[in-house]
C-alpha cells in the first residue's frame, strides 16, 4: 500500500530546476531593466537570449532554456524585484467570457491604437500609433506624434499599404478619428478613406478586445 500512495518521483530534484549560474545569469541581464513588468522581461529574455543565434553559445555553456511566465513571478517575489503593473486579484461575479479566436490568415484584421508615453525619457509625452496582424502578432507599422490624432493613424496605413498591401478589416476602439458620434450612419474622414480602401472598420468595446495590441504596446514600452 505504501508503494502505491508514494509517487515515484519522491525525493528526486526536477530536470527543469534552474542551476546558480542561470540564475545569475538573469540578475544581471535585469540590470538595464530597473523598472519593467513579469511579462515584458520574459519576452525580452527570451527574444534576446533564448532564441538570439548570436547568444547560442552562452544559452548552451550555462545551459539557459525558456521559461515560463509563473517561473519569472516567483523569481520577481524571491529577489524583490518590483514591475510597474500591479493587479489586484479581483472576486470572479460573472461568468468569464472565452478568449477571441484569433484570425486565420495574415492580413485579414489589423489592430490599431494610439499609446501616450514619455518614450525619449525627456518628460514630454508622445504618442505611439502602432499597428498589429491578429493573426501572427506581427508589429506592421509605427508612427511618433505630439497626440494621438489621424495623421498618426495615415502614416500607419500609408506604411502597410506599401509594405504589406489592402488589409480586409481593422480592429479600432471608438475614438472620434474611427467613429462620428453625432450621426452613426455617417463615417469619419478617417472612415472615408478605409471605405475607399474596401477596409471594414471594426470597433472595440474594451481594450482586452485588443489584446495583441495593448500588450505590444507595454513590451516596446
Amino acid at each position: 500500500m505504501d508503494s502505491f500512495l508514494t509517487h515515484g518521483n519522491k525525493g528526486r530534484q526536477p530536470s527543469n530546476i534552474a542551476e546558480d549560474s542561470e540564475i545569475q545569469f538573469i540578475r544581471e541581464f535585469k540590470k538595464p531593466y530597473p523598472v519593467i513588468t513579469i511579462a515584458q522581461f520574459r519576452d525580452i529574455y527570451h527574444e534576446d537570449v533564448i532564441y538570439n543565434p548570436a547568444m547560442h553559445s552562452v544559452v548552451e555553456s550555462l545551459h539557459l532554456r525558456p521559461r515560463s511566465y509563473t517561473f519569472f513571478q516567483s523569481l520577481y517575489r524571491r529577489l524583490n524585484w518590483k514591475s510597474p503593473i500591479q493587479r489586484r486579484k479581483r472576486k470572479q461575479t460573472k461568468e468569464r467570457h472565452l478568449l477571441r479566436e484569433p484570425s486565420p490568415r495574415r492580413g485579414m484584421l489589423i489592430q490599431i491604437d494610439g499609446t501616450p508615453y514619455d518614450w525619449l525619457n525627456t518628460g514630454q509625452r508622445w504618442c505611439l500609433h502602432l499597428a498589429v496582424d491578429d493573426a501572427t502578432s506581427e508589429v506592421l507599422a509605427g508612427w511618433f506624434a505630439e497626440n494621438e490624432c489621424q495623421r498618426g493613424y495615415c502614416h500607419v496605413m500609408r506604411i502597410i499599404l506599401q509594405k504589406h498591401g489592402i488589409p480586409l478589416s481593422l480592429y479600432s476602439d471608438k475614438h472620434t478619428i474611427f467613429r462620428n458620434y453625432k450621426n452613426n450612419e455617417s463615417p469619419t474622414q478617417f472612415g472615408r478613406m478605409m471605405e475607399d480602401l474596401s477596409i471594414k472598420l471594426i470597433f472595440s468595446n474594451i481594450s482586452q478586445a485588443k489584446g495583441r495590441v495593448e500588450r505590444m504596446n507595454f513590451t516596446v514600452q
